[in-house]
């Protein structure tokens, strides 16, 4: 025959506690690898190339989905484009050195020579000039002919745009639940174990404790990660998390004192107190402190019975 501990009377030791702490230690490495896992399954961060809503990455990968003949259209004015700058650099050099040489030639004419050198040399810069302008007109005639297909390429791409946000916040969402699932669960089975433990006083409550504890660091790492860089949850998902761990926290301690406030009488009887109000009880039928009657009638022998006892002392009965 087997007897049960009273937890509440027992100490916990110090390798017990130190063997909860290294418990609790390899519970949140296996859950912050769960955690992670959770984050790539949903693709979070890898699949869309970016975390937190790059606008370059976002648009990288949306101009992916994009039909050839919309990124042609877009590569076509990108072209025309860089063809536009580069004319427009041109002309500003051909132009620095047309004015030079007007001002060589001139300075040569006020001088009272001919100058004929400065002559050719100013002929020839406004020969460039010319030139460059006339490859600017080119250019901007050829980027004004790929505009109205780029224009429905660039609408295209804004939709393919809004559509991989939209995924993206969609996946963001079942990652941030499914986290927020796995922290619960923790939470939830610790508190339940602690509960089931302290039911059948066993010595086994550190086990459960190093369940609660890592669940509240993985809690608190997701509110931290949650709580910077993720736009979607930046003000909402700590306090999620925040009310969840209250939630949980105070429905185990309501349990604990509904527990304990049913082993208090247990206690008093135990310690001959009253186990109305723990005054002691001493032999008297009625207690001294609240006058309640401390002696009732077993209700299977109907001897003489302690109130608040488990089992009667005559039969045995509970």
């Amino acid at each position: 025959m087997s007897t049960k501990t009273e937890v509440e009377n027992l100490k916990t030791s110090g390798a017990e506690k130190m063997l909860a702490v290294v418990l609790a230690i390899f519970i949140l490495i296996g859950a912050v690898w769960a955690y992670e896992q959770i984050g790539e399954a949903g693709g979070v961060g890898d699949e869309y190339g970016y975390s937190g809503g790059s606008n370059y990455a976002l648009k990288v990968d949306a101009r992916k989905k994009l039909e050839p003949e919309d990124r042609e259209a877009l590569a076509a004015q990108r072209t025309a484009r860089i063809e536009v700058n580069g004319a427009q650099r041109d002309v500003r050099k051909t132009t620095g050195r047309a004015v030079l040489a007007r001002e060589n030639w001139r300075a040569e004419l006020d001088a009272g020579r001919q100058a004929p050198a400065e002559q050719a040399t100013y002929r020839e810069a406004q020969r460039d000039l010319e030139a460059s302008r006339e490859r600017l007109r080119s250019a901007r005639d050829e980027f004004a002919a790929t505009q109205p297909a780029a224009n429905v390429a660039q609408q295209n791409l804004r939709d393919e745009i809004d559509d991989v946000k939209g995924n993206q916040d969609r996946d963001e969402i079942i990652v941030f639940l499914l986290r927020l699932l796995l922290v619960a669960a923790m939470l939830g089975v610790g508190y339940a174990a602690m509960s089931r433990i302290r039911r059948r006083r066993s010595r086994l409550l550190p086990l459960a404790l190093a369940d609660i504890g890592a669940g509240a660091v993985l809690g608190l790492f997701m509110a931290g990660d949650y709580g910077s860089g993720w736009g979607l949850f930046d003000d909402v998902g700590p306090l999620v998390i925040s009310i969840l761990g209250i939630a949980l926290t105070v429905l185990a301690f309501v349990l604990l004192q509904r527990y304990l406030a049913r082993q208090i009488p247990l206690r008093r009887v135990r310690k001959h107190e009253c186990p109305f109000c723990g005054y002691p009880a001493r032999d008297n039928s009625n207690c001294e402190g609240c006058g309640r009657r401390l002696v009732g009638e077993c209700s299977t022998c109907h001897e003489p019975r302690r109130v608040g006892t488990p089992h009667c002392g005559s039969c045995g009965n509970a």
